[in-house]
């Protein structure tokens, strides 16, 4: 319990500038678009900034893999800990995890981004990548703290910068199916 309070104690919340997204996972990256452990840049539509789709699409692929390995060590430890009540796992779940595959899903959009100007841009391709950000769209809609009306006063305080981030975010995903649907 003390080692899972002293990571939960490494990753706090940051209040972040309109372009960058916290992520829940100290990230630890070689990727020019990760500015430090915690933020990336929203500006990942820039393959000239970041070395180009290729480059984009192999930085970020390699963030998910990576994450997803240490997301699911987190939630097993976070399930299998005996010295926190089933109250603190729900809030964690809802908080570190639920986050933190919200921003894999947001790089998975990345790389799909990357395949499909890498693509010949047909049809299939623009479906693969629509996929992909309403998956992730919806993936956020359904964060408990999305969902202002069931949540305590307390909650509201504490959630509203994130859910400010992840509204945000979530335009910019919108943004761009519209973007791909003129295409």
């Amino acid at each position: 319990m003390i080692k899972f309070l002293k990571y939960l104690l490494s990753i706090s919340v940051l209040i972040v500038p309109t372009f960058l997204v916290s992520s829940c996972v100290p990230v630890i990256s070689t990727n020019p678009n990760i500015k430090d452990l915690y933020w990336f840049d929203l500006d990942f539509s820039n393959p000239e900034k970041f070395g180009g789709w290729e480059k984009i699409k192999e930085n970020y692929q390699k963030e998910i893999d990576k994450t997803q390995i240490e997301l699911e060590k987190l939630e097993l430890e976070v399930k299998n800990d005996s010295n926190i009540s089933n109250e603190l796992k729900e809030f964690i779940m809802q908080t570190t995890v639920y986050m933190t595959k919200m921003q894999i899903l947001v790089w998975k959009c990345i790389v799909n981004e990357a395949e499909f100007n890498l693509s010949k841009k047909t049809d299939e391709d623009k479906e693969i990548f629509k996929k992909q950000l309403k998956k992730t769209i919806d993936f956020i809609d359904n964060w408990k703290f999305i969902k202002s009306k069931k949540l305590t006063e307390e909650e509201k305080i504490m959630s509203r910068s994130d859910v400010e981030i992840w509204t945000r975010l979530q335009m910019k995903l919108k943004s761009k199916i519209e973007v791909i649907n003129q295409a």
